[in-house]
């Protein structure tokens, strides 16, 4: 498939900040865009509602607010880091078989 350089002027502490987050994931920014854009093609529109207040699939589908998300993310073993990384299909059975640190909780205020 062709390609195009693309390019965007953005925050530099919220690239940096992004591209830390997607490292955990196993993604590029470049990788994430495309991401992006594939789901904006496959949903015609924008994957995710803007307007304040509305629930993450998370939030409905689990009750797991943005920032339980942050933490479970954070307490991720390096086991379970690697099958994220290594792209394979992951269950929430395989994540919870995968050897994992206890879950600290996070202040609300921090």
């Amino acid at each position: 498939m062709p390609t195009t350089l693309f390019r965007a002027r953005v925050d530099t502490r919220r690239k940096n900040h992004a591209a830390k987050i997607l490292k955990r994931y196993g993604l590029d920014l470049g990788e994430a865009v495309n991401v992006f854009l594939a789901k904006i093609e496959e949903v015609d529109g924008l994957p995710f509602d803007l307007r304040p207040g509305t629930l993450t699939y998370a939030e409905k589908e689990y009750g797991i607010s943005p920032e339980d998300m942050v933490g479970i993310a954070d307490n991720l073993s390096v086991e379970a880091k690697q099958v994220i990384a290594s792209g394979e299909f992951v269950t929430l059975e395989s994540l919870e078989n995968a050897p994992h640190r206890p879950v600290k909780k996070r202040s609300k205020h921090a």
